[in-house]
């Protein structure tokens, strides 16, 4: 486990908001950042991100925490791995011995460097052609890491033994099991690596480079390495995507190799597969989408599906079509940066798409077609005009169009739930001013006892801080990170929350107050109960007479 002063360092050198807008759009909103939830789906804009406390809260689903929370529930990762990850994208050494994960990378970067190695040797030439044929340069193919896996039946497995088992390399991907033993997972194949988000290698895929089907092929999936859970060019693509608030899908490695070569830099791709609410998740910090899949009809058909995923998650979404190139990298080959930005400029927006889709087919089926579509619009002007467009193109009246999607859409109740802010109880403002000054929270935690609140999770938290009031820096991240999770979810919606003007000694003595009127008045319950039941018996309760009138005089202070 990292030492405290590596988290520190950790915390001090990154910040929550650019993470967070690694995965969702945030606009500022006062002292804080707010955008859609990336937990959950939700039309009303709830999460919230605290620059100023570096902590984040979804006032949507409770979830909340700090940056080391945030990434662990985002990328499915354990505690340690998080704090890895952070620590290898700031060069900073944990000298964790014996990391599950820390072999993998090895092994897969000593492949890079390999199949580097072999594309510029006489063994690659055929490859190298290949690759500068399709319009890719000598930058591009550094800069992306391409390779060569040479025709030899061990030649990587030989060159990685000298310093891991064939186990090892079988764990990774890059050896498989046959009848004579081990051999290389693939040869005499063009070699793309697949990086994660912060540049390290997690996986390969291949392409053949004679008749071998089929034509690309990946490393099989490892504990660091899913296919749909990773974006091709996502690590060099990051800076550009958060700029522009835009991504451009697109079907193939090279195709992301050519439009970054070109100048554009928000190009993505799957690593052969179908696009993927995970994929989603890992861009959910761009408003729009272009999808600009081959033009053939797998790929019409692969962005007609990637729609009614997208439509899901409330982006923009337009489709660029292009007439003269079978996919965007033949497009820039042939017509350079200036063709890609024509293709851009007449981009179809995903309505109008749709309807191009649904006119191409019967009627019925042009309708069936477009109903799901219809659904997922939740503008209502929007989605008029789309049924009046429908009308027209397809020549259906509009009210038989509407009495067939009565009752789609979200309803009043599904908005005002959305849109539902819980008002703090008393116990939680006290919290809330005690996390935010130290001095309050010094004068409360004597004022009061824990066994006063009524919310256990509220008795944790007010517990944590006074056990640490003695340390020789109080801080709200620090305090997350030893409480039980709802613990810290409490904390980060406390935290951002607008802190009202005023006299906040004053406050605190009102919600204190009000916590010691509740707790009386349960007293007086509980009292009341027991008076009853020994006057029952024909017992003397003249004594708890007594303290009831004094208590009920307390509640009357």
């Amino acid at each position: 486990m990292a030492s405290e002063d590596i988290l520190n360092e950790i915390r001090a050198r990154c910040n929550i908001v650019d993470i967070a807008s690694n995965y969702v759009s945030l606009k500022r909103a006062g002292k804080n950042w707010v955008g859609r939830c990336p937990f959950h789906e939700e039309r009303t804009p709830s999460f919230t991100v605290s620059q100023e406390k570096q902590l984040f809260h979804c006032f949507g689903c409770g979830e909340g925490g700090d940056l080391f929370s945030f990434l662990m529930k985002i990328e499915k990762r354990t505690f340690p791995e998080t704090v890895k990850l952070l620590a290898d994208s700031l060069n900073i050494s944990l000298d964790v011995e014996g990391d599950k994960y820390s072999l993998l990378y090895k092994l897969n970067e000593r492949a890079t460097r390999f199949y580097s190695q072999m594309l510029f040797e006489k063994n690659g030439e055929k490859a190298l052609s290949y690759l500068l044929e399709r319009g890719i340069n000598r930058e591009a193919i550094e800069e992306f890491r391409l390779g060569y896996a040479p025709s030899g039946f061990d030649l990587l497995k030989n060159h990685l033994r000298k310093d891991s088992s064939e186990k090892e390399q079988l764990t990774a991907g890059l050896i498989r099991q046959g009848t004579k033993g081990m051999f290389d997972w693939v040869q005499n194949r063009l070699i793309f690596p697949i990086a994660d988000r912060y540049g390290k290698i997690i996986g390969f895929g291949a392409r053949a480079l004679d008749e071998n089907m089929p034509k690309y092929i990946n490393t099989k999936e490892t504990l660091i390495y899913n296919k749909s859970r990773v974006l091709y060019g996502l690590d060099k693509a990051t800076d550009a995507i958060r700029e522009k608030k835009e991504v451009i899908l697109v079907e193939g490695y090279v195709d992301v190799i050519m439009s970054h070569q070109y100048g554009f830099k928000n190009v993505l791709a799957t690593c052969g597969t179908a696009l993927t609410e995970s994929h989603i998740s890992l861009i959910r910090g761009a408003d729009s989408l272009v999808l600009c899949f081959d033009q053939d009809q797998a790929g019409r058909s692969a962005t007609e599906k990637s729609i009614g995923l997208l439509m899901k998650q409330g982006k923009n979404i337009d489709v660029l079509l292009f007439q003269k190139a079978k996919d965007p990298a033949e497009l820039l080959k042939n017509e350079g940066e200036d063709g890609f930005k024509k293709a851009y400029l007449e981009k179809q927006e995903f309505l109008e798409f749709s309807l191009s889709i649904a006119s191409s087919k019967n009627k019925k089926d042009g309708f069936n077609y477009l109903l799901p579509i219809i659904k997922q619009i939740e503008e209502p002007i929007r989605r008029q005009a789309f049924i009046k467009d429908i009308s027209e193109r397809l020549n259906i009246d509009e009210g038989i169009i509407i009495s067939s999607i009565k009752g789609m859409g979200p309803s009043v109740s599904e908005v005002i739930k959305d849109r539902e802010r819980g008002i703090l109880s008393a116990e939680k403002h006290l919290l809330k001013l005690m996390l935010e000054d130290e001095e309050i929270c010094l004068w409360a935690t004597k004022e009061i006892e824990p066994t006063i609140f009524l919310d256990p999770v509220g008795m944790e938290v007010f517990l944590a801080m006074k056990e640490r009031l003695s340390e020789e820096v109080f801080s709200a991240d620090k305090l997350a990170r030893v409480v039980s999770e709802p613990a810290r979810k409490l904390i980060s919606a406390l935290l951002a929350e607008a802190t009202p003007e005023g006299d906040r000694y004053k406050d605190a003595e009102g919600y204190i107050k009000t916590m010691k009127e509740r707790l009386l008045k349960d007293e007086i319950k509980s009292l009341h109960k027991e008076i009853k039941e020994r006057e029952k018996r024909g017992e003397d309760v003249s004594s708890l007479l007594s303290s009831y009138q004094q208590l009920a005089m307390e509640v009357k202070r």
